[in-house]
């Protein structure tokens, strides 16, 4: 018996083109003598599809589409599994059908309905317990759909039935500490159960989300025959003979640690929004500092540097070192480089406001009125020219709260959003050392390194840094991660060594911005708690 995984990169609705991907790699693995040929979880439809899911003509679509599928089978020797939604008797399900010969031969149902988190299937899918082995020629087929696998109620019962092997079909997000959890809980089911695992992922970028595929196989001793193939799509072959798993894939992709993990998934996820949006070209403001240089980079290995550009819009207090680097940077990207000074504007704006400011001294109102001209002004160079403005906050500034709403938080697209400030500088560095395995640019040592070592400034006034409003960003994200991954109260943050006046400071920045992140743009996933869909908050609340 011969399997092929096909790790491929669907879009959400675009029924056509997921079909055609289906068509496409079920026809190369069937040219390499695959019986079966194993999809992801609802690559037809695309994930996550949301409330699509409720409407009765994308259903219908979807429908049509495995029709398609169904009749287009009987071309080819091998038969196929593909992930599906279904509706039924007044219900939706999420399933895996089994396909050949022009003709179903089973279909799977979902059970476990993950609710948590990203997740909201119970919202679209109803579950159902038809979780029956699945006869494939001389085998006996336990087939998962992605949570199935996470409890041992399915597996208990397809042991029950006979399975002797297990097939586990996922759309399963990447967070940091995902590739862990899989292979934890796939390893604890085969050394349990005694059954060789097969698994199969989705690969690619979708809103804020983004799948690293990382498909592989265990055989009966919970042995990695395949190792978790991450971020490319491809076709992987596994062999088994007289029930032991054998691959001839030769290149063994290296473990990738958390640093280039972190890497790999805001590139892919950039770029998918970007492609899959259908955006040519993005450009950003380049202050000279380490968020943005970082952003530009990300952008150029996402899709190539000839379709990056840069924008300075400095004021009477930007640096000569600030522009400076922004410079070297366009010019070690390759990208173009325009500059738009802002203090006409400003002094406009300031002009306007005399009347009923009257009376007042300069602060933070002035400071922001020069990040919103900022904004104002890449906002209509995007209206313009149809290019997507990427905007370069990080995790710790939205989390605090420490950016403007409608200025320096305006853009279509975030990609560190997800990224505390300390993993930005080890992100940089690493970018300053490596080429990513998917990188468009090729080339190292692109972010100049003043752009890392300087200490980091908005510069919005004279002398401006960002510890005169923040502690450092070592310390504070310390104390964010307990605050946001970890869900802890300020007492208990404080049990474990923070001083109880700054975790109270950093609990209430977090909960009094809560309204600016509710309006900023999406960003790519890589924590276990994003503060978004993982995290929800109401904005008017006196707990604290």
């Amino acid at each position: 018996m011969r399997f092929a995984f096909c790790q491929i990169n669907t879009i959400v609705g675009d029924l056509k083109y997921n079909l055609e991907q289906i068509k496409k790699h079920s026809e190369l693995a069937g040219k390499d003598k695959a019986d079966l040929i194993i999809f992801p979880e609802l690559c037809l439809s695309g994930y996550p599809a949301e409330d699509l899911f409720l409407h009765q003509s994308f259903l219908g679509n979807c429908h049509s589409a495995l029709k398609d599928l169904i009749k287009w089978s009987a071309k080819i020797k091998s038969a196929i599994i593909v992930g599906v939604p279904l509706h039924q008797k007044g219900k939706t399900y999420n399933c895996a059908v089994l396909i050949q010969h022009g003709a179903i031969l089973a279909t799977v149902y979902k059970k476990n309905l993950p609710n948590y988190g990203v997740f909201d299937e119970q919202r679209v899918f109803a579950s159902s317990d038809n979780q029956n082995i699945v006869k494939f020629k001389n085998l006996n087929l336990g087939i998962f759909i992605c949570e199935d696998i996470w409890t041992d109620d399915v597996a208990k019962k397809l042991i029950s039935d006979g399975a002797n092997l297990f097939i586990v079909i996922n759309c399963s997000p990447f967070d940091i500490t995902k590739n862990r959890k899989r292979q934890e809980v796939t390893t604890k089911l085969v050394k349990k159960y005694k059954v060789p695992l097969l698994y199969i992922n989705q690969i690619g970028g979708q809103d804020d989300l983004v799948f690293d595929g990382g498909s592989f196989a265990l055989d009966a001793d919970h042995n990695m025959v395949l190792p978790p193939q991450q971020w490319q799509e491809g076709i992987y072959f596994i062999n088994i003979k007289n029930g032991q798993l054998s691959t001839e894939f030769s290149t063994v992709q290296d473990s990738l640690d958390e640093v280039q993990n972190i890497y790999q998934a805001v590139i892919l996820g950039t770029r998918d929004y970007i492609l899959k949006n259908n955006f040519k070209k993005v450009f950003l403001g380049a202050s000279g500092g380490i968020d943005s240089a970082l952003v530009a980079v990300i952008a150029a290995d996402a899709i190539g540097s000839k379709n990056v550009r840069l924008v300075r819009l400095p004021s009477q207090y930007s640096s000569n070192h600030s522009l400076k680097d922004a410079q070297i940077l366009a010019q070690n990207l390759g990208a173009t480089l325009a500059t738009i000074p802002i203090n006409t504007p400003f002094d406009c704006v300031l002009d306007a406001l005399k009347q009923e400011f009257e009376g007042t001294k300069p602060d933070v109102t002035e400071e922001n009125i020069q990040a919103r001209i900022r904004g104002v002004l890449l906002m209509a160079l995007s209206n313009k020219y149809n290019e997507l403005l990427l905007t370069t906050g990080n995790k710790s500034e939205y989390t605090c709260g420490y950016a403007t709403l409608y200025g320096d938080m305006c853009g279509g697209f975030a990609p560190l959003k997800d990224v505390y400030k300390t993993m930005v500088y080890k992100l940089a560095k690493w970018r300053n050392a490596n080429i990513p395995l998917t990188s468009k640019l090729q080339k190292t040592s692109v972010i100049p390194p003043r752009s890392i070592s300087k200490p980091p400034s908005a510069e919005l006034k004279p002398g401006q840094l960002d510890q005169d409003t923040l502690p450092p960003y070592n310390q504070l994200d310390k104390i964010l991660f307990e605050l946001i991954e970890n869900d802890l109260s300020v007492s208990e943050v404080v049990s474990k060594g923070f001083p109880k006046e700054l975790v109270s400071y950093i609990a209430r920045l977090v909960k009094i911005n809560e309204y600016k992140r509710r309006q900023s743009a999406l960003g790519v996933k890589v924590s276990t708690r994003m503060v978004s869909k993982d995290r929800r908050y109401p904005v008017t609340s006196h707990f604290l």
